[in-house]
């Protein structure tokens, strides 16, 4: 009995060196992302998109864009695929630092691993709503990119002059946050030593018999 008590404590540290490895690893960021287009993203008329307009920007480990994920005849606008992240996203300005319609400027507001990520892309939408949700909403993506990294910033120009050459059906799927997460484990520590300790009043039972 003294054992199956031992394993179960160490089947506690275990879960919780784990989730806490995973809450220090989600907040390993340590590069400032500096990001713009120097050209205008368009929509399919050829129109710099209107200011507002949802743009996302994706990291990856190689210079493969994995895609979006999908669900039944929809895609999921943030979701990735392979090695690919979701780091954020940004709207389009008016105009932007750099001074043109259909582009956008954004520093210190998104930060990744750089011995994670290695290349850069975007997904950028004629919506300005956002999570994008929708019917038919145009959207286009944008080559996959290096960027250069010093002094704890890494900056990246998306170039521009691409278009919403693509029309799909979005949805949002819901995901656990960290708290949700963190009340998961909780629930199961409660459980575990709930258990634990039904287990040993059995064994005082039996032993006053």
């Amino acid at each position: 009995m003294q054992k199956t008590i031992q394993k179960r404590w160490l089947a506690f540290w275990v879960c919780f060196l784990s989730a806490f490895l995973l809450v220090s690893v989600s907040f390993a960021l340590n590069v400032d992302l500096i990001a713009y287009v120097t050209y205008s993203l368009k929509d399919s008329a050829g129109a710099p998109l209107s200011p507002g307009s949802v743009v996302m920007i994706f990291g990856s480990g190689d210079a493969v864009n994995d895609g979006p994920q999908s669900w039944g005849d929809s895609l999921i606008a943030n979701s990735t695929q392979g090695d690919d992240v979701y780091l954020g996203f940004v709207r389009i300005d008016q105009p932007s630092y750099l001074g043109s319609n259909g582009t956008f400027y954004t520093a210190n507001v998104i930060s990744f691993d750089d011995a994670v990520i290695n290349y850069l892309y975007i997904r950028f939408f004629d919506t300005n709503a956002y999570p994008v949700m929708g019917s038919n909403i145009p959207w286009g993506v944008s080559d996959v990119y290096g960027y250069t990294s010093q002094f704890g910033k890494a900056e990246v120009d998306f170039v521009g002059n691409y278009m919403t050459v693509l029309t799909n059906n979005f949805v949002i799927i819901p995901e656990p946050g960290t708290a949700n997460l963190f009340f998961l484990f909780i629930g199961l520590v409660a459980g575990m030593h709930a258990a634990m300790k039904k287990s040993e009043r059995k064994r005082e039972q039996r032993c006053l018999r």
